[in-house]
């Protein structure tokens, strides 16, 4: 998972900061760990509809991470909790199928973790 997002803090949607993978930051692109045509162009669109838009890169707690299946599962939703130095936003991230991108989106609502569980409570 990107470790980092970009926010629209006019629209509040997300996109993975595209640039950056794990601790490869300095490598835009590595061999198997490519973005596919669709992601870069999803990317493209979003900059292009978000032009005059305020943007921020937030980053992702990944002490939060939670899902109901497996890590080495990739159909799956996860949910996460990420950070702008200020916020901190929920985010769903939902993989329908293996030939489709993640969709990313902030959800309102946190993490609440109890034991060992961790209910997502969406209405607060």
């Amino acid at each position: 998972m990107v470790e980092k997002l970009i926010r629209c803090v006019r629209c509040n949607q997300v996109i993975p900061y595209y640039n950056c993978f794990g601790d490869f930051k300095e490598y835009p692109s590595l061999p198997g760990v490519e973005w596919s045509s669709e992601d870069l162009l999803r990317e493209k669109d979003f900059y292009f509809s978000h032009q005059n838009h305020g943007l921020e890169e937030i980053i992702i707690d990944r002490e939060t991470i939670v899902s109901d299946k497996p890590c080495y599962e990739p159909i799956k939703i996860i949910y996460f909790e990420a950070s702008n130095g200020q916020q901190r936003f929920l985010i769903r991230r939902t993989k329908k199928s293996l030939d489709q991108s993640s969709f990313y989106e902030i959800i309102p609502g946190q993490l609440q973790f109890a034991g060992l569980s961790s209910p997502i409570n969406e209405n607060d």
